[in-house]
């Protein structure tokens, strides 16, 4: 087992020193409001392969925009869209204090000049929702576990190395998120 250093972690860990510029629960209200009749993030169960639970269908997807808006920002912007951790779970990555809110959340109903989010930032999310809206949950999960920082944290999970779920945001990640996915942000329009 090798030593990490101090100086190392506090590299490793510089994920910790980079502010978001929006809490996910603003982005989670902007994303809510282009669905204000929720027939995109119903509350319904998802079909289940094993006995894992569940989030209810709408819990998922917007758990999965806020990771895909969350990675593309990053991929553009070179730095988080917004500051709380993207957790690795076993249906891809979420924010803990979305899926525990996600019902609350749902029953608000706002527009989307009604957030504060900059004009340019709402433009970019909306785009990213009207990109993502029509894939599968399975596409929406397979491309949020395409994102290496979810492969490598849920791996030391898996292999009972740790119990820690957060996903750090190391400069290999860094790198995925800004050469792997800047071709879906051109696809997509959001440049």
């Amino acid at each position: 087992m090798t030593m990490v250093t101090e100086n190392k972690r506090k590299k490793d860990d510089n994920f910790l020193l980079e502010k978001g510029k929006y809490s996910a629960i603003e982005i989670a209200r902007l994303l809510l409001s282009y669905d204000p009749h929720r027939k995109y993030f119903k509350d319904g169960k998802m079909s289940s392969r094993t006995d894992e639970t569940n989030p209810t269908i709408g819990n998922f997807r917007l758990n999965k925009m806020l990771h895909i808006c969350y990675m593309l920002y990053y991929s553009k912007h070179g730095r988080p869209l917004f500051w709380e951790k993207l957790r690795a779970y076993p249906k891809g990555a979420l924010v803990y204090k979305i899926l525990m809110n996600f019902f609350q959340l749902s029953k608000e109903k706002l527009e989307p000049q009604q957030i504060s989010v900059e004009e340019e930032d709402e433009k970019f999310i909306n785009k990213i929702y009207c990109y993502f809206k029509n894939n599968s949950d399975q596409e929406l999960e397979d491309f949020s576990h395409s994102d290496i920082t979810w492969k490598e944290r849920r791996g030391k999970i898996l292999k009972m190395k740790e119990d820690d779920d957060r996903m750090i945001i190391n400069e290999k990640a860094k790198g995925f998120y800004r050469d792997i996915l800047r071709h879906i942000v051109k696809e997509a329009g959001l440049n």
